[in-house]
């Protein structure tokens, strides 16, 4: 399962999109409302592989810069596979590990093939 949460920016939103195993999209967004979709089993699957086998559970939890400044975007990505739960925090105009960039861009290519952004 993947959790993938968005606040902030100028319109202060909230947004989050839970990714299951079974392929079952579900978000929830500030401007938009409840909302599902259904990816194939296997994109998922291969998503959480990848997400892994570039070292998610090896990240630190936490990737924030000194200055947290206005209208940045805070993310928080949790990758939940078998019995091993990692969260991780990031925010934008932060220096991030491969790992965390590549994780955040799987995830964001999850949510556009499912149409729900």
């Amino acid at each position: 399962m993947i959790v993938y949460e968005r606040d902030g920016g100028i319109a202060g939103t909230h947004d989050v999109w839970r990714i299951y195993a079974d392929g079952r999209v579900q978000a929830t967004l500030k401007a938009k409302g409840s909302t599902q979709a259904q990816l194939p089993a296997s994109v998922v699957d291969d998503a959480v592989k990848r997400i892994v086998d570039g070292g998610f559970f090896n990240l630190q939890d936490t990737y924030l810069p000194a200055n947290r400044g206005a209208d940045r975007f805070t993310y928080k990505l949790t990758i939940i596979q078998g019995r091993t739960l990692k969260t991780v925090t990031t925010m934008d105009a932060t220096e991030q590990p491969a790992a965390l960039s590549g994780a955040l861009d799987v995830v964001n290519g999850l949510i556009q093939q499912a149409a729900l952004k």
